[in-house]
């Protein structure tokens, strides 16, 4: 009878958005579909476990701060299965100068080591080396890439006067501008001119806005968020109407 290979299946996602919408499942279906396939297509092998990281960065997050990697470690040592096998070999970690080696200390424990888009990464050559390199050099590449777009877009969301969420800006009374409450207003161009300045009233009520924005944005009921909003715009009408009659 011959021994078929036990397989243990990892999949990664960097950000809670990629996560299968349905918070009752406790997996990431397409990774997973794609492993089950490429299982399935193999008589010798068969399923051993799956481990899912959720919301963990392969390119910030060390593999030794990482409990699943640090598992899949442990069960290697104890010879508890023979195959691992990810989506894209990018799930292991985006770090040039971590993920090849833990890679390679892999392949040295007797696993092989397979991703279901690249196939088997071998060490027979010393040229096995240098692509198993290249390949997470490049992936780090990539992350820093996206990492920088990302800052730059939301520096520039923040400077068109829109709100990336979270608590009250601390601003100045005197800073803000009267069209928005989002925004600071240009200093004066005119030596001895100070500009227009919203009264001490005027920017509580402003910062009330905020407060009521930002704890109804996080309500778990999305059905319900426009009856708060529309509250929250209720109430900041009340307020400047409040000011202006006294």
């Amino acid at each position: 009878m011959i021994m078929k290979k036990r397989v243990f299946c990892l999949y990664r996602v960097s950000t809670l958005k990629q996560v299968d919408k349905d918070r009752d499942k406790d997996d990431i279906p397409m990774q997973k579909q794609a492993c089950d396939e490429f299982i399935a297509a193999r008589p010798d092998w068969v399923f051993y476990k799956e481990k899912a990281e959720k919301g963990v960065s392969g390119f910030k997050v060390s593999a030794k701060d990482r409990d699943a990697i640090q598992e899949i470690q442990q069960e290697a040592i104890e010879k508890k299965f023979d195959v691992l096998l990810v989506f894209m070999f990018d799930r292991l970690g985006r770090k040039d100068d971590e993920t090849p080696f833990i890679v390679e200390w892999f392949v040295q424990q007797g696993i092989e080591v397979w991703s279901v888009k690249e196939g088997e990464q071998r060490f027979d050559h010393h040229v096995d080396k240098l692509t198993n390199y290249i390949r997470y050099w490049q992936a780090s590449g990539e992350s820093i890439k996206t990492s920088m777009r990302t800052k730059t877009r939301l520096s520039q969301i923040v400077q068109e006067g829109h709100f990336r969420g979270g608590t009250v800006p601390r601003i100045s009374p005197s800073s803000m501008c009267p069209q928005s409450p989002r925004t600071r207003c240009p200093p004066p161009r005119t030596p001895g001119r100070r500009a227009e300045t919203s009264t001490a009233p005027q920017a509580s009520s402003r910062r009330t806005l905020f407060r009521i924005y930002a704890l109804f944005s996080l309500f778990p009921y999305k059905d319900w968020r426009p009856l708060f909003h529309g509250l929250a715009i209720v109430y900041f009408t009340y307020c400047n109407a409040s000011q202006a009659s006294l």
